[in-house]
């Protein structure tokens, strides 16, 4: 757990409690760097959100700049995201434009 990513994700203003939350379990998992790959089904248990929440809450999220996200893999199938959390940036100022899985936000 890093402390400074707990107090990064406690300073933001999201927009959306449950974007917030999801934010926040983000930050428990992260290492020093940031860095962190809980999977979805984990944050869902977490969070008591269903998983398809959860995916709509992190690619909230991912638009307005609070991580770059890393997709793995695992042989030929997809494995767990890294999530690289953006704690050097105020995410008040909003976002836009597409996220770093190419999807575009609003």
């Amino acid at each position: 757990m890093s402390w400074q990513a707990l107090n990064w994700a406690t300073r933001q203003r999201v927009g959306r409690a449950s974007a917030k939350h999801v934010l926040m379990m983000l930050a428990n998992y992260a290492d020093e760097n940031g860095s962190c790959f809980p999977s979805q089904a984990q944050l869902a248990l977490d969070t008591e959100m269903s998983e398809r929440a959860v995916r709509d809450q992190l690619d909230f999220l991912e638009c307005r700049g609070a991580f770059n996200r890393q997709a793995s893999r695992q042989g030929n199938r997809r494995g767990r995201n890294r999530y690289h959390l953006a704690i050097d940036k105020d995410l008040s100022a909003g976002g836009g434009g597409r996220g770093s899985t190419g999807k575009f936000c609003r």
